[in-house]
C-alpha cells in the first residue's frame, strides 16, 4: 500500500496466503480476517511488525493548506471579446463547444489530430432561422475558471474524498495541487521564480507553513507526491505483477537492501490481496493477465511507492471495479494513511455509503468547479441541511450531496424563497459555520511545522549508473518476451534465402554489375524498413508507461533511451547477420572476400541502427499508432526514392537533393 517502500519491513512468513474474502479477486480484508484458518493475532502481528519497521514519515509529515485555489483557462485558448458593429461596449462573451470538424480526404490520410492542427477541417454547418439568424445549441455561458476558490486541508493520516459532477475540474484540481505541493509551479502571487509562476493559477499552498515554490526551498519537495490517473494502460502488459512492483520500488527506493526490497514487495502484495497473482502477467486487450480490479490495484501500488511520498492523489481509481473490490480498496487506503502517516486525496464518481464512510474529509465541487463544501465528512450532511436542502428518506448520503452540487433546487422545500443554483452554494458555504471552521483549520495548518525541517531531495532516487542496470534488466525482459523479436529473426532467414535465390549467381559482366547494385540497394532498404516498422508497435505500447514513470521521476530519459537501445542490439545484430549471410554468398559476392563481407555487414548494421532511431522518433512524435502507420510508409518512401539508386543523385532536381542528405539509405548505397 502507499508508502510501503518507505523503509525496511520485518521479514514475515513466506508461505503463500489463501485468497481473501473481499471479492472474487482475492482482495485482502483490512479488518484482519484475510485468512480465517489462521489466528487473528497472526494478521495483527503482521501489520504491527510491518508498520513498526517503516521509517518515521510522521516526523517529516505536515498538514497541507490550500487556500482559495483558482485555476483559470489558458489565456491562449480564450476567445477575444467581440464588439457589436458600431458599438463600443463589449457584448456578453459566449463560447462554442469544440466540436470536431467534418471528416475529409486529408483526415483519412493523416488522421483528425494533424488535420485539425493544420487547420484543414471544415467547421460544422450552421443552421439559420427564418429571420436569417444563426441557431446554435452549442453556445454556452463562458466559464473562465476550471476550478474556483477551492480551500482544502490535507492532514497526515487522513484520506480526503473529492465529490463532484462530471466535467467539474476534479482531475485539474488534483493535478494542480500535486504540482504546487512539489514546487514545480507557483501561483501568480507566490515567491516563485518567474519561470515557475503561472498566471492561470491563483491562491496559496503551504506545506508545513512553507510555500514549496519558494526559491529558498528549491528541491526540498521533489518526489513528495504521487498521482494515479484513471486508466491502467500505462502498465507494461508482459511483466508480472511482482516484476512491475519490484521495478518501480527499486527505482524509487535507493536505500533498500535486496532483502528489505523483497520484504517491502511481499508486504505490499499481501496487504493489497495480490499475492496469489504475483507471478501472473499484468496483461492487456491482447495478452491475458490479471483481472481489471487487480490491475487497478497494481496501478495504485506502482504509483504509491517511494520513500519520499507524503501525499497521494488517486483519480477515480475504482472505476470498473465491483462494489466489494471498491470498498476494500478504500478501506486499504484508510488503513495505510492512518498507519503510515501520509495524506491521500481520492476522487470518486459515485461512492457507496460504506465507501463514503471510510473517508475522513470531503470536498464537494459544483458543476462549475466552485467549492460547495470542504471539511470533515460528518459535517457535510449537516451543512447542506442547514441551507434548507432536505435529504429524502431512503436516499444515500453521498448521492444526496452529489445531486445537491448539481441541482440544489431539487431538494428545496421552503415555499417563497429564492431558488438555489449551484453558484449560490459557494457563497453560502463561505458565510456558514462550516466555512468559518475551515478557515480556522487553514490558519492552524499554515502555522504547523514538521518535526524535521525540509531538506533538498534529489530529482531522482538513484544516480545514472544505478538506474542503468535496472532499466536494462527490464528492457531485456521486454525484448525476450516480445514475440516480434523472434518473428524478426525468422523473417530475416526466410527473406534472406528468397533474395539470395532471386539474385542467384549473377554473372561477372556489365549487366551483372548493375544487378549487384540493385541487390545492394534492395538489401540496404530492407534493413532500413524492417528497423523502422518492426519496433513501432512495441514502442507505442511502452510510450505511455515511460511518460508515467518519467512524470513520477522514477528514472531519467537518457537512461531509458540508452537501455532500450543497448538491449535492442542483440536482435538487430542477429537479424542483420542472418540476412547478410543468406544473401551475400548466394548472389556471388564472395569474390570480395572476408573484408568485403565485413564491410557490407557493418554498413547494414549502421543502417539498421538509423532505422531504429527513426522508429523511436516516429513513435514519440505522432499521437497514435494509426497516424504513425499512415505517415511512416510515406516517410520511408521519400527516403527510398532519394537514396540515389533510381533516380540517381545527379538526376534528382536540385531543390529536392537536400532530402538525399537526410536519407540513411543514400549514404549506405553510396558506400
Amino acid at each position: 500500500m502507499p508508502g510501503s517502500g518507505s523503509g525496511s519491513a520485518t521479514a514475515t512468513s513466506k508461505k503463500e496466503e489463501k485468497n481473501g474474502g473481499g471479492g472474487d479477486d482475492g482482495i485482502g480484508d483490512v479488518t484482519g480476517n484475510e485468512n480465517q484458518d489462521q489466528p487473528e493475532k497472526s494478521e495483527a502481528s503482521f501489520r504491527r511488525e510491518h508498520f513498526e519497521g517503516i521509517t518515521g514519515i510522521w516526523d517529516i509529515a505536515a498538514p497541507i493548506a490550500i487556500r482559495d485555489l483558482t485555476v483559470e483557462k489558458d489565456e491562449t485558448r480564450k476567445k477575444k471579446k467581440k464588439k457589436k458593429d458600431g458599438d463600443d461596449e463589449d457584448t456578453e462573451e459566449e463560447e462554442e463547444d469544440d466540436l470536431p470538424g467534418a471528416p475529409n480526404f486529408l483526415t483519412a490520410i493523416i488522421g483528425p489530430f494533424l488535420t485539425e492542427k493544420m487547420g484543414c477541417t471544415k467547421k460544422p454547418p450552421k443552421i439559420t432561422d427564418s429571420d436569417g439568424g444563426t441557431i446554435s445549441k452549442n453556445k454556452k455561458k463562458k466559464r473562465n475558471a476550471i476550478v474556483s476558490n477551492v480551500s482544502v486541508v490535507l492532514n497526515p493520516g487522513e484520506v480526503t474524498l473529492v465529490v463532484a459532477p462530471s466535467s467539474s475540474g476534479k482531475t485539474t484540481l488534483m493535478r494542480t495541487i500535486r504540482n504546487l505541493c512539489e514546487g514545480s509551479v507557483g501561483t501568480s502571487t507566490s515567491p516563485a521564480s518567474p519561470a515557475k509562476k503561472s498566471d492561470t493559477i491563483s491562491g496559496s499552498v503551504k506545506v508545513g507553513g512553507i510555500d514549496p515554490s519558494d526559491p529558498e526551498y528549491d528541491g526540498c519537495f521533489n518526489r513528495t507526491t504521487s498521482f494515479c490517473d484513471q486508466g491502467d494502460l500505462t502498465l507494461t502488459p508482459i511483466l508480472t505483477v511482482e516484476e512491475t512492483l519490484r521495478f518501480t520500488s527499486s527505482c524509487a527506493n535507493s536505500k533498500l537492501t535486496p532483502e528489505e526490497l523483497d520484504d517491502a514487495v511481499e508486504v505490499s502484495l499481501r496487504l493489497s490481496g495480490l499475492s496469489h497473482v504475483a507471478q501472473t502477467v499484468v496483461g492487456d486487450s491482447e495478452v491475458r493477465g490479471v483481472s481489471g480490479g487487480q490491475k487497478r490495484r497494481v496501478k495504485v501500488l506502482e504509483s504509491s511507492v517511494g520513500q519520499d511520498v507524503r501525499c497521494l492523489f488517486l483519480d477515480e481509481i475504482t472505476n470498473g471495479l465491483d462494489s466489494a473490490s471498491a470498498l476494500v480498496s478504500c478501506q486499504n487506503f484508510k488503513v495505510a494513511a492512518e498507519k503510515i502517516g501520509i495524506a491521500a486525496v481520492v476522487c470518486l464518481l459515485q461512492p457507496s455509503v460504506d465507501m463514503y464512510h471510510t473517508f475522513h474529509r470531503v470536498v464537494v465541487l459544483t458543476q462549475d468547479g466552485e467549492m460547495a463544501y470542504s471539511g470533515p465528512r460528518e459535517g457535510a450532511l449537516v451543512h447542506f441541511e442547514s441551507l434548507g436542502l432536505i435529504k429524502p428518506e431512503g436516499m444515500a448520503e453521498p448521492e444526496f450531496i452529489l445531486r445537491c452540487a448539481f441541482m440544489p433546487s431539487e431538494f428545496q422545500h421552503e415555499e417563497g424563497g429564492a431558488t438555489l443554483v449551484p453558484a449560490d452554494l459557494a457563497r453560502l458555504f463561505a458565510d456558514s459555520d462550516a466555512g468559518a471552521a475551515l478557515r480556522q483549520e487553514l490558519d492552524a495548518a499554515e502555522s504547523t511545522k514538521a518535526k524535521e525541517g525540509p531538506t533538498p531531495i534529489r530529482d531522482f532516487a538513484r544516480p545514472f549508473r544505478g538506474e542503468l542496470p535496472l532499466l536494462m534488466g527490464r528492457a531485456f525482459k521486454l525484448v525476450l518476451r516480445n514475440p516480434g523479436s523472434f518473428v524478426r529473426i525468422l523473417f530475416a532467414v526466410i527473406f534472406g534465402f528468397f533474395i539470395g535465390t532471386l539474385f542467384l549467381n549473377i554473372p561477372a559482366d556489365e549487366q551483372g554489375t548493375r544487378t549487384r547494385a540493385g541487390y545492394a540497394f534492395t538489401v540496404i532498404m530492407l534493413f532500413f524498413n524492417i528497423a523502422v516498422n518492426a519496433p513501432l508497435e512495441s514502442n507505442f505500447s511502452d510510450r505511455l508507461t515511460f511518460y508515467t514513470h518519467r512524470q513520477a521521476s522514477f528514472y531519467r530519459t537518457a537512461t531509458y533511451y540508452l537501455s532500450n537501445m543497448i538491449c535492442g542490439w542483440p536482435v538487430t545484430f542477429l537479424e542483420v547477420t542472418l540476412l547478410s549471410v543468406c544473401t551475400f554468398f548466394l548472389v556471388g559476392m564472395e569474390s570480395y572476400g572476408g573484408p568485403g563481407f565485413l564491410y557490407f555487414w557493418l554498413v547494414a548494421v549502421v543502417v539498421a541502427f538509423n532505422g531504429n532511431g527513426l522508429s523511436r522518433v516516429i513513435s514519440y512524435s505522432f499521437p497514435s499508432t494509426d497516424v504513425a502507420m499512415a505517415l511512416g510508409p510515406a516517410i520511408l518512401m521519400v527516403f527510398t526514392l532519394t537514396s540515389g539508386f533510381a533516380p540517381q543523385y545527379p538526376d534528382i532536381p536540385v531543390w529536392l537533393r537536400w532530402i538525399s542528405w537526410l536519407s540513411p539509405g543514400g549514404y549506405a548505397f553510396e558506400g
